[in-house]
């Protein structure tokens, strides 16, 4: 990643960001002005990972560069390049096509010829989509931990039931455990009197 500040003031004083329509520069002011607008402590509040604090505060420090970059040159209309001023300055000649034209000619013809080409994506980012599953999966992974955290409730519970103390008698730890009940049987009935000890 190159030098955001850099980059973004290299945008904002090049030709195509000069010739943006006033409502295009508007845009970019009302966009900043946003990103001006955020409670970065309160965002940064809530996160309890110190990555994404470190995350959220590089962020907001990019952001804060280029709130400074956009108030020093967005929304200030350039100068108008003087053309007839060069014409009279500036009399070499070049080949058009074949033809002797003015080099100031030339330029002229080209600055004002020329529209930045449209952003074009390799795929279409669809937010509204993208948010709606995101939803849906967070309500599926919520309804998800609640069901664990209702049977993990339940499991505390019944060990708390069935703690075992000085006064319980066999039939408590039978009633508690059929499984241990029904091993002591089988093993009784098999005579399996030394199965477990070692």
């Amino acid at each position: 990643m190159g030098d955001t500040t850099a980059d973004f003031a290299f945008w904002v004083t090049s030709p195509t960001f000069r010739m943006l329509s006033t409502t295009s520069r508007r845009v970019a002011t009302s966009n900043v002005r946003f990103f001006s607008s955020i409670d970065w402590t309160g965002v940064t509040d809530k996160l309890s990972s110190d990555s994404a604090k470190a995350a959220v505060n590089k962020y907001r420090g990019l952001v804060g560069q280029v709130d400074v970059l956009t108030s020093k040159y967005v929304g200030k209309e350039p100068p108008a390049i003087d053309f007839a001023d060069y014409k009279k300055k500036i009399r070499a000649q070049t080949t058009v096509d074949g033809k002797a034209a003015s080099v100031v000619d030339v330029l002229e013809a080209a600055y004002k010829s020329f529209a930045p080409p449209a952003a074009q994506t390799a795929t279409d980012v669809d937010v509204t989509s993208l948010a709606s599953a995101a939803s849906a999966e967070a309500k599926a992974a919520l309804a998800a931990t609640k069901a664990d955290l209702a049977d993990l409730e339940k499991r505390v519970a019944m060990m708390k039931s069935k703690r075992v103390g000085a006064d319980t008698t066999v039939d408590d730890i039978y009633e508690a455990y059929p499984d241990i009940k029904k091993e002591v049987h089988d093993e009784i009935e098999n005579h399996e009197w030394h199965k477990d000890i070692a």
